[in-house]
């Protein structure tokens, strides 16, 4: 429980309706042996227990040094299109499940497209995701600060259709997931939100519910769930 504001770190706030179905992706992304990357290996055996996937292409996952605890390394191609590589952690920094899960959202907002980030061409697909999230409070506020006095890079940063994906993505797995960190994790970041609307980068509950919603039924119309 967040000692400031007494919200209790929980997100299951509602029953998963679905059960995975396709491919998992522990059989589509390879991690080195070396304990390092364990957290690599939990973050995605959360994620098996939500949902499967397609055909997506096989990647590995490899770790870098830079400023950001976790990335995805892929090729760009003239005409635009680009293709996934690897999940990048950094080691050194340290990283977390959530770090590893809002990367694997990138790699599915890609795949949903095949060769584009699909919500950043608004993809009929994610029709139903992009008005539940931007019907939330926590992004009209986001918008509602464009006419103000602040730091308009990283605005603009979590306004990326892409970094509101992978942002809600990692949530969605968290109100589905039965693992207590991860869902601790997250709920930190929830209870932010409540504590300060400014450039949050998390949802409440409440608001999150219909971000959920479709998030299943997404899922359910690319066969990831059943």
């Amino acid at each position: 429980m967040d000692r400031y504001t007494r919200i209790l770190y929980s997100l299951q706030h509602r029953p998963l309706l679905t059960e995975p179905n396709g491919i998992s992706l522990v059989s589509i992304i390879s991690i080195p042996e070396d304990t390092d990357f364990n957290t690599v290996r939990r973050a995605l055996d959360i994620v098996r227990y939500i949902h499967g996937d397609g055909n997506l292409p096989a990647i590995s996952v490899q770790s870098f040094q830079d400023i950001n605890p976790a990335a995805l390394e892929y090729d760009q191609n003239n005409d635009g299109t680009i293709r996934p590589r690897a999940i990048l952690v950094n080691l050194e920094l340290g990283y977390s499940e959530y770090d590893v899960i809002h990367e694997i959202g990138h790699l599915l907002d890609i795949a949903i497209a095949q060769n584009q980030y699909a919500s950043r061409i608004n993809h009929p697909l994610l029709k139903a995701w992009r008005e539940a999230i931007e019907n939330t409070k926590t992004v009209q506020q986001l918008h509602r600060l464009e006419a103000y006095d602040v730091d308009q890079e990283e605005l603009q940063y979590l306004l990326d259709p892409a970094e509101l994906f992978a942002r809600s993505y990692a949530q969605f797995i968290a109100t589905a997931s039965t693992d207590s960190t991860f869902r601790n994790e997250v709920g930190q970041q929830v209870s932010h939100v409540l504590r300060t609307r400014l450039f949050a980068r998390q949802w409440n509950n409440e608001e999150f519910e219909p971000v959920a919603y479709a998030f299943e039924q997404l899922f359910a119309r690319l066969g990831w769930v059943k």
